[in-house]
């Protein structure tokens, strides 16, 4: 009994010293609360991983949230069994977890209670095999400390290392780069032409926002987001979607129409969505798809290779304030 532990011990040394010297395959994508990787070949697969966060928005009020990796044959959307994963959370280049998680099905969930203790504490079981975490019973693998503790763009590192088998290790280490958006949410009161308070709101499915300002003689709302105009970055990032939340009874800014701009380069009006379907707030979305990233970044980036600069105001077409809003509830 004793030889068969020492062997067993040893080997797993051997398994854990192998999994970070195999060569690797990298696959890239950028989501806004979910994400679904280009598949890459493994064996006479072509594997993919869909990628969530549940709620995609960040709520201190509501610390609770749940990671989805699902591991899966694009070709046959059938789940991929016994899968090892190694997974790297970051946000702002800084590391939040890095562990090993195992999951039979290939569903692994996550369990998230977001924390302002200074250490990340998991709960569950482990395999027996690569000592990854895995649901103990029925209930998912738990972290509890400090892991979503803004919005912003989160990068996720994914190594697979199993497939099929809990033994069977890959001969070739395949990483899966993902970044997922967890909306940010901000309010501002603000002073209107009237000298009045009026708040208004951002939501931001992109990145944290910073540096608003409302100028009240001209009614122009200006903030800050980051954000790589590099071409590798803009091929990774499907959208950028902005929300500004107006109150209904501002009525500086309760026009037909907005002129908005990005590092000063006015945004065309498909970009630009207006929605009054809410009884207390007009939302304006300001909508930038990968193309449209494309065309603005040779521009944008020489006013700034790292940030967007975005900019609102009434149009100079129609400036006329509304009189009333029709409810279309």
């Amino acid at each position: 009994m004793l030889k068969f532990e020492m062997n067993y011990a040893y080997f797993g040394l051997i398994v854990m010293l192998a999994l970070f010297f195999v060569p690797f395959q990298n696959v890239f994508g950028h989501g806004i609360g979910a994400e679904t990787l280009p598949p890459v070949t493994i064996g006479n697969r072509n594997a993919s991983i869909e990628l969530s966060i549940s709620p995609p928005v960040f709520d201190p009020n509501d610390p609770e949230q749940r990671i989805l990796v699902r591991f899966f044959d694009a070709d046959t959307d059938a789940v991929i069994e016994h899968v090892t994963y190694i997974i790297e959370l970051t946000k702002d280049n800084e590391r939040i977890f890095r562990y090993m998680f195992h999951d039979e099905i290939g569903n692994l969930i996550l369990k998230i209670n977001s924390t302002d203790s200074e250490e990340i504490t998991v709960h569950g079981s482990q395999n027996n095999l690569l000592g990854g975490w895995m649901m103990d019973g029925v209930n998912p693998v738990t972290l509890e400390g400090p892991i979503f503790s803004s919005g912003g763009l989160y990068k996720f590192d994914i190594d697979i290392l199993t497939l099929d088998e809990d033994s069977k290790i890959l001969d070739e280490r395949v990483t899966y780069t993902g970044a997922i958006s967890v909306a940010d949410k901000t309010s501002y009161d603000v002073i209107g032409h009237d000298e009045k308070q009026y708040r208004l709101g951002i939501t931001s499915w992109y990145d944290q926002i910073s540096d608003f300002n409302y100028d009240t003689e001209n009614s122009e709302i200006s903030f800050t987001m980051p954000f790589d105009w590099s071409q590798k970055n803009i091929e990774q990032t499907n959208t950028v979607h902005e929300e500004l939340h107006i109150s209904k009874l501002f009525p500086d800014l309760l026009v037909t129409k907005y002129d908005v701009s990005v590092n000063g380069i006015p945004l065309p009006e498909d970009s630009i969505v207006t929605d009054d379907f809410s009884n207390e707030d007009r939302t304006v979305h300001m909508i930038l798809s990968k193309e449209k990233l494309l065309s603005l970044r040779d521009a944008a980036s020489k006013v700034s290779n790292s940030k967007m600069i975005f900019s609102i105001t009434p149009s100079q077409d129609v400036v006329l304030p509304l009189s009333h809003i029709t409810n279309l509830q």
